[in-house]
């Protein structure tokens, strides 16, 4: 059964890298078009060297979700400001988080879009301490700090090199400090995003098993079965690791992220497949 899990999750990674090479559909783009997708903007923004606006796409994309009944729903209604002629795009909110605060105190009730599983405990009330606007007003401050997503990246690449898996670690572990509302799997899942869509030249080198409730338990029933023994994160992680570096040496894309969302889905239903949107 966790083999069918993997493959599952090989093929969501590898839907992104499928997205990147078609074109796309300029409806895809447009939040007043019930077409809007944020994953295909993202793409069709890195086109345009508009790495700021993709980024941000993908940063709205993680933390709203795509929910089952109404899809992509929530990041349209926001990030196109309930179709009111303007759009809450990187160039907006960057000059004035505060402002969309405000709008989102005086709009959320209008707001009919659901949040996605991975988010499903998020709050769109603005003065909620876990809700959409700590999350967004710290990212445009963790962002802004560096004056640019591009060189955020620099600065990391002037503090750890080029390596991809390093990279990834040292943003995540910054982002997990500066950003709100996010938490581990936020981070986690928004990083690979930025990855997949070519955002930036990261990947984790590893599952990332401290802080997660579902690939943990995961790992620890893969690991001891059903024993009651546990094991520290880290050694969570440094024995899944061999499992993320086998599939990538067969030529799985972000192969860390596909152990680590396979192993959340398999403990769910350990006996018995079944299929999970993530």
């Amino acid at each position: 059964m966790l083999l069918r899990q993997i493959y599952d999750s090989v093929r969501r990674v590898e839907y992104f890298f499928a997205l990147r090479s078609r074109v796309p559909d300029p409806t895809r783009s447009d939040p007043t078009s019930k077409n809007f997708d944020p994953i295909r903007a993202a793409i069709h923004q890195l086109r345009a060297n508009n790495i700021d606006e993709a980024a941000w796409l993908a940063f709205l994309a993680t933390h709203f979700g795509t929910n089952r009944r109404t899809g992509w729903r929530l990041v349209r209604e926001v990030y196109g400001s309930l179709s009111a002629g303007s759009r809450w795009d990187w160039h907006h909110v960057r000059q004035g988080p505060m402002r969309f605060t405000r709008w989102l105190e005086a709009n959320h009730e209008h707001l009919k879009g659901g949040f996605g599983n991975h988010r499903k405990y998020m709050s769109l009330k603005p003065k909620s301490r876990a809700g959409t606007a700590q999350a967004i007003e710290s990212y445009v401050k963790w962002v802004q700090g560096h004056s640019s997503h591009a060189q955020l990246l620099a600065s990391f690449e002037q503090r750890v090199g080029n390596d991809r898996c390093k990279l990834f670690d040292a943003i995540y572990r910054d982002m997990r400090k500066n950003v709100r509302a996010f938490g581990r799997t936020g981070c986690f899942d928004f990083l690979c995003s930025l990855g997949k869509l070519g955002i930036f030249p990261i990947e984790p080198g590893s599952p990332y098993i401290s802080g997660s409730t579902g690939p943990r338990a995961g790992a620890e029933l893969l690991l001891m079965g059903h024993s009651g023994k546990t094991l520290r994160p880290i050694h969570l992680d440094q024995q899944i690791q061999p499992l993320g570096n086998e599939l990538a040496g067969a030529g799985v894309k972000f192969a860390m992220q596909v152990v680590e969302d396979a192993i959340c889905n398999w403990q769910k239903s350990p006996s018995q497949y079944e299929r999970f949107s993530g």
